[in-house]
């Protein structure tokens, strides 16, 4: 070792206290060595006497390490490009989408019932909303959608939009829902949360292929350990001693390694030209940007499980009393306001709908 010095406290813990230690060094040839040095012998009184060192190099071992954080890193990098990418697009697109969707939605005032302009104008309008729905889902990927952030109740947000959700899954399909009751409030936006039940339903809807089979959601409370144990991607920063877990398992075809490695990439689908491979990649940005986690396991032939964890709140969510005390006030079509948007199309539409309303524009 070029620094003998090393050994001295490590010899230390093995003589005076007996105990066992590892350690690594680089040595004066310019490689790595990892050394066991624990005690052999001792004398009647139980003092160390001798001690053994065993060496091994592990250089090899340490370069593929530095190459695997090498990758990582690198990794990461261009996931952060991909994300700046698509929220940048996504943001851009939105603003003509808005252009286009408030136009259309002026003229259709504009015309009488009947006119047969409205049934093209309104297939734009419909046409520019599916639109709006794929901006949405990149801007939830790339962790750049508008939030809105308050304590929510995971499982009363479940229970009203069941209809929506049964609506939207095979009829075929066996739909359960098993809430854990009594859980505490998660921090987060109602809508995306929203986005992501539908979007794990509607997955798993489509793993049965237009067969018969079970759905179930469920929700339920786990430790901090028990979610860094199963995430797919560890919890860099936790931010809670616990964690709500919304399930969602299906029957369905199920999938291999190298297909759930990839589940969450965006534009990966295995629904060839159906899918444009959005719905679970948007999934893992809403839940990445809750600072939350998911999980999966699936089998082929045996259906997937797909767990979402949210680090439990300290808050509580309004009673039902509160948010009628706290209802929206009269809306009155009158006063001045202030429009603020550098883009002239979605600037003009939004002046022309207010003044449509009965308001003064600057």
């Amino acid at each position: 070792m070029p620094d003998p010095s090393v050994l001295d406290g490590h010899s230390e813990r093995v003589f005076d206290e007996g105990q066992p230690t590892i350690y690594e060094t680089e040595a004066s040839n310019g490689r790595w060595y990892r050394s066991h040095l624990m005690p052999l012998e001792r004398d009647a009184e139980g003092i160390v006497q001798t001690a053994m060192l065993i060496a091994s190099d592990i250089t090899e071992s340490r370069r593929d390490e530095v190459d695997r954080q090498r990758l990582e890193a690198d990794l990461a990098r261009r996931v952060g490009e991909l994300n700046v990418l698509a929220g940048g697009i996504a943001h851009d697109f939105n603003n003509v989408l808005q252009g286009i969707l408030g136009s259309a939605e002026l003229a259709i005032r504009l015309l009488p019932e009947g006119h047969e302009l409205r049934t093209h104008l309104e297939d734009i309008r419909t046409d520019a909303r599916h639109a709006g729905d794929l901006t949405h889902q990149l801007l939830a990927y790339s962790g750049r959608g508008q939030v809105c952030i308050e304590p929510l109740d995971l499982e009363e947000l479940l229970t009203s939009m069941w209809r929506l959700v049964r609506a939207n899954v095979s009829r075929r399909a066996k739909l359960t829902l098993a809430l854990e009751g009594g859980l505490a409030v998660v921090e987060g936006d109602a809508t995306q949360l929203r986005q992501v039940v539908m979007n794990l339903a509607t997955n798993a809807s489509e793993a049965l292929g237009g067969g018969e089979g079970a759905i179930a959601i469920s929700t339920g409370r786990i430790s901090l350990a028990e979610a860094q144990t199963q995430a797919v991607w560890p919890l860099l920063e936790p931010h809670s001693e616990h964690y709500l877990q919304l399930e969602v398992r299906d029957e369905g075809s199920g999938m291999d390694e190298s297909v759930r490695r990839r589940v969450f990439d965006p534009f990966f689908s295995t629904k060839s030209r159906a899918g444009r491979g959005l719905g679970l990649a948007a999934v893992h940005g809403i839940v990445r940007a809750h600072r939350g986690a998911l999980a999966i396991s699936s089998t082929p032939g045996a259906g997937t499980t797909i767990r979402v964890f949210l680090p439990e709140s300290s808050e509580r969510s309004p009673t039902s009393e509160e948010v009628r005390a706290l209802g929206p006030a009269p809306r009155r079509h009158t006063g001045r306001i202030l429009v603020v948007e550098d883009e002239a199309r979605p600037r003009r539409v939004a002046q022309l709908a207010l003044e449509s309303a009965g308001y003064e524009v600057l």
